[in-house]
């Protein structure tokens, strides 16, 4: 049998399986259990967080045999068919490649078409951003007054590209970046279910990786999979990645906070020898000094560092230890070296910056005492002899 990726083998069947997009199921669930479903929707936000996987739901969600229902069965011919791409009422299109008026003016035709088997006909018009101005136009009425038997689902990483006319057409609903809590049980979660075990300092990398998408954070987890033996560690996601760990992150500023410039060059040096990526490194410093900044501006509000439990448990302990002053200004010259490494070799520029940061304004050898100008030199006067007796 052909292997299938993580993200497709673990993609949501069900709205239930969605993981961190409440407010959108919710709309959804809702409107089929009422029967308000709206004739055209456009899904849109960052790649990865499910505006295709939602439009499959929603297909099957019309077209199940016990539907429409905001609970499809997943068992049925209607829900089989759609779930492995071979449904005759379900038509996706990817608008980069279908995106002409040729192809809009052929949507147009084909649409009047009755069902072949379900209840209603479902086109997914994937990244419908890329369709042209005249494609746009030619499926404007289409959109506006579709037949009863058409549903649109759109999706798009680009909404403002979308013409305000289509728009104004459609029920649009936002998808958000998964929260890192979120990302990270739904990696425990397939972990477990592939007969594998994770440390929580592989998790926290690993959702860090992927950034708020779960697609590319499964496309990240299989990546490590494949190299781990055994158990998975923080070092696995390491070496698979290139990036640094949050040991020597969190030890680095502790080293800034001493300003213990030996400690640093020597932190610098391993990395080196360990072939990492010193630019890589110094952005996952800013990184982590913008999170410390940000709890110590706002303490009671931790929920803005997107991060897991543990993982901002560990920041919180680390910004009582560095006072806000330092952390700005380790912010403000380490994300200035961020640029200058981009321009030439990267560990002389945050050689540098730490050497900044820790020597003090004094530091320098005391200068020799200052001689007045025009003042005349001291001059040893000599002890008078004693008079002769």
């Amino acid at each position: 049998m052909t292997y299938q990726s993580l993200y497709r083998r673990h993609r949501p069947a069900t709205f239930a399986d969605v993981v961190g997009q409440v407010p959108v199921v919710r709309t959804l669930t809702n409107a089929l259990a009422e029967g308000r479903l709206h004739h055209a929707y456009l899904f849109t936000g960052p790649r990865g967080t499910g505006k295709t996987s939602i439009a499959r739901i929603l297909a099957k969600a019309v077209n199940c045999v016990e539907g429409p229902t905001p609970t499809p069965c997943g068992t049925c011919d209607a829900c089989t068919a759609i779930a492995a791409g071979t449904s005759l009422d379900v038509v996706e299109l990817d608008m980069a490649s279908h995106g002409g008026v040729d192809d809009a003016r052929d949507l147009r035709e084909r649409a009047q078409f009755a069902p072949s088997v379900g209840r209603r006909r479902v086109y997914i018009l994937d990244e419908v951003h890329m369709a042209s101005t005249a494609a746009f136009n030619a499926l404007l009425k289409l959109i506006e007054e579709p037949p009863a038997h058409v549903l649109f689902a759109m999706a798009t990483t680009d909404p403002q590209k979308v013409l305000p006319t289509i728009l104004s057409r459609v029920q649009r609903l936002d998808l958000r970046r998964v929260a890192a809590e979120d990302v990270a049980a739904h990696v425990v979660r397939i972990v477990t279910t592939e007969g594998r075990e994770i440390d929580e300092a592989a998790v926290e990398a690993v959702v860090r990786a992927g950034d708020g998408s779960v697609r590319d954070t499964l496309s990240v987890l299989e990546q490590v999979l494949a190299f781990a033996e055994g158990r998975v560690t923080g070092e696995d996601v390491t070496q698979v990645l290139g990036t640094t760990s949050t040991a020597t992150v969190v030890a680095t500023v502790d080293l800034l906070g001493a300003g213990d410039l030996a400690g640093l060059l020597r932190t610098v040096a391993g990395l080196v020898d360990a072939g990492q990526d010193l630019r890589r490194f110094t952005l996952d410093l800013v990184g982590h000094l913008r999170d410390l900044l940000v709890l110590q501006a706002a303490p009671d509000h931790p929920e803005l560092v997107d991060a897991t439990a543990e993982r901002r448990a560990e920041l919180v302990a680390q910004a009582g230890r560095v006072p806000r002053g330092r952390v700005l200004a380790c912010l403000e010259q380490l994300a200035g070296t961020v640029t200058e490494q981009r321009q030439g070799a990267p560990r002389l520029p945050l050689e540098l910056a730490f050497a900044t940061l820790t020597v003090p304004a004094g530091g320098a050898a005391p200068a020799p005492a200052p001689i007045a100008i025009g003042a005349p030199a001291a001059v040893p006067v000599p002890t008078p002899a004693p008079a002769p007796a």
